[in-house]
């Protein structure tokens, strides 16, 4: 992390390797970790991403939703939907 912290997160998300930029999204009880352009990590770009937190924090609210609504799904095709949306809004 930036200020020297480490965190841990067990991932099935095979296109994040060791060294990537990511950005990790808490909400409540649960994490989410995404790749993210390596300029999100470098310390000149730090303003500009300060600048559009709310953005990220909107698109980190998103994926928790996503995720909340494939554990409440019943059904295949419900649970498909869910899955799918997790996918476009959490990786």
């Amino acid at each position: 992390m930036l200020d020297g912290s480490v965190i841990r997160i067990i991932t099935n998300q095979t296109e994040i390797r060791v060294g990537d930029c990511v950005a990790i999204e808490r909400a409540g009880e649960t994490n989410n970790i995404r790749r993210e352009h390596p300029s999100f990590c470098a310390s000149q770009f730090q303003p500009a991403v300060r600048s559009v937190q709310p953005d990220i924090e909107a698109a980190a609210a998103r994926c928790a939703a996503a995720k909340e609504e494939l554990v409440n799904a019943s059904g295949p095709e419900a649970v498909d939907l869910a899955t799918r949306k997790v996918e476009l809004l959490c990786n």
